[in-house]
């Protein structure tokens, strides 16, 4: 069963929304930092702890505008992916996006993903919306599943004619099981997973979760 475009809009709507409240977010920190910045010109003292309070703020406005250029860089690459399903993309800056788009609700259990690729672009094959909604649903899955301060790994490996992305999840360095597939969420994982043509797998002792992705072409 394919995927259905209430099903890609309703993701769409969800991950926009949830990106523009973090840029909202972003907006916030730098209108109030660069209150503070003004506070301290407008006192007219010059000092050393104002000079260090002033590189601080600075630093977090600096900080907050990368943040803020990351999420519209998300947003614009969601919009192209609706708009032209067949638009090449690398699937490790999709993984990427994905982390961006998950890490508001990894902050909330202390929890972090990380990505490892391999050198090089990946194109895997399939509308790319739905590929980000292959890498999201089961990123979301496992952040559930996992305990909090844990560790998501997303591993890229080397690419063929077909390309692994491994999920592993751990605490201070132990793995932690996951299995998505036996969740309720397993079927609708599934079945966007297929609608790309790839292939999801779980290990027998449930620490590794695979999506198996065609590949289109390698850079």
């Amino acid at each position: 069963m394919s995927v259905s475009d209430s099903e890609r809009a309703e993701f769409l709507i969800g991950a926009t929304a949830n990106l523009t409240h973090e840029l909202r977010n972003v907006l916030a920190i730098v209108k109030e930092t660069a209150g503070l910045v003004d506070d301290i010109m407008a006192s007219g003292q010059s000092n050393s702890l104002n000079h260090d309070k002033l590189r601080t703020l600075v630093g977090r406005i600096e900080s907050q505008t990368d943040r803020g250029a990351e999420l519209a860089s998300v947003l614009q690459q969601l919009t192209h992916a609706c708009e032209d399903p067949d638009l090449p993309m690398d699937l490790s800056q999709i993984a990427m996006h994905v982390t961006v788009m998950c890490n508001r609700s990894a902050k909330k259990k202390r929890q972090s993903i990380r990505v490892r690729s391999p050198d090089g672009e990946v194109h895997v094959a399939g509308d790319q919306l739905i590929v980000y909604m292959a890498i999201h649903t089961a990123v979301t899955c496992c952040l559930e599943l996992l305990p909090e301060s844990a560790v998501l790994d997303l591993h890229i490996g080397p690419p063929l004619d077909r390309v692994p992305m491994d999920m592993l999840g751990s605490v201070e360095g132990v793995a932690v099981p996951i299995d998505p597939t036996q969740e309720l969420t397993g079927n609708k994982l599934n079945k966007i997973v297929a609608g790309v043509g790839a292939s999801l797998e779980v290990e027998k002792d449930k620490h590794r979760l695979r999506i198996v992705f065609p590949v289109t072409s390698i850079g």
